[in-house]
């Protein structure tokens, strides 16, 4: 998992070895990562105790994604119609995580925002 990701636009691709050992590639998705991210996905307050917060710029209906920082993912939330949104989060572990925000038609990544959780 890239961690650390640099600014910009930024091109992955998942590599699947099944059991009998044949190998396959995902599609390639890219992921717009600084500055302007964080202007269209905000998450508060940070670090979170009990509740996320997240608020963005698109009006178009979005997916939420919650993932650990092993990239196993925690929480997903589908087709989400407002630019508010909010959901319990006591009952996950403390560490880092990351919240990805898509538009839910297109499938395309709107922001990424890593975020800690106390």
């Amino acid at each position: 998992m890239d961690t650390e990701p640099l600014n910009g636009i930024r091109y992955y691709r998942l590599k699947k070895v099944d059991i009998n050992g044949s190998i396959s590639y995902s599609d390639i998705v890219s992921v717009k990562f600084g500055l302007s991210i964080n202007k269209e996905l905000m998450i508060f307050p940070n670090p979170v105790k009990n509740e996320i917060n997240a608020t963005w710029e698109t009006t178009q209906p979005v997916d939420i994604d919650i993932f650990d920082l092993n990239g196993r993912l925690v929480k997903s939330f589908k087709n989400i119609n407002t630019q508010n949104f909010k959901t319990p989060f006591s009952d996950a572990r403390s560490g880092a995580y990351f919240l990805k925000l898509k538009n839910h038609k297109t499938k395309n990544t709107i922001g990424i925002s890593k975020f800690t959780k106390n």
